[in-house]
């Protein structure tokens, strides 16, 4: 048991059950690439965020770099299909791209050697000092201090009713 109160909510991540920017910091792992409607939970990570807050994610999607990209489709290395059927993961999302689709300003991205696992930090209606990105830099995530923001988000797809 951790030595600060936990709650577990389960949920749809395009719908997210919180009043409109409850949070300081959104942390997301593997997430985006996962959901139906990655555009959608963007919009509402951005919705449940306080101006300036900081969306911290680790995710799957295309390589950054454009000619690794255009090597590995052309010899059809990536994305593959197989993944997204048999793990329910979307190789094919730029993600830097839906973070600024999804209003948010990129500060720092550090594309891994893995070359299609990113990790990236973006805020949300940032000063313009904080809108120069970092590339290959470490991610400062801020340490937690206050009780309210330790809250574990589960996602859980809506069946298809008929």
């Amino acid at each position: 048991k951790p030595p600060f109160p936990v709650q577990v909510i389960q949920g749809d991540a395009a719908d997210l059950p919180f009043e409109d920017k409850a949070f300081d910091s959104v942390i997301s792992s593997f997430a985006i690439c996962a959901v139906e409607h990655p555009e959608r939970t963007v919009e509402e990570t951005r919705r449940v965020l306080k101006d300036g807050g900081r969306f911290m994610l680790v995710e799957r999607g295309l390589p950054s770099n454009a000619f690794v990209r255009w090597l590995m489709k052309k010899y059809d290395i990536y994305p593959n299909p197989n993944v997204a059927w048999e793990l329910g993961i979307f190789e094919d999302l730029d993600i830097g791209q839906l973070l600024s689709q999804g209003k948010f300003h990129l500060v720092e991205s550090s594309p891994s050697k893995i070359l299609t696992l990113h990790a990236l930090s973006a805020r949300r209606g940032c000063s313009a000092a904080d809108r120069k990105v970092s590339s290959n830099s470490r991610l400062g995530l801020p340490a937690v201090t206050d009780e309210r923001a330790r809250i574990v988000f589960r996602y859980t797809p809506k069946k298809d009713v008929q």
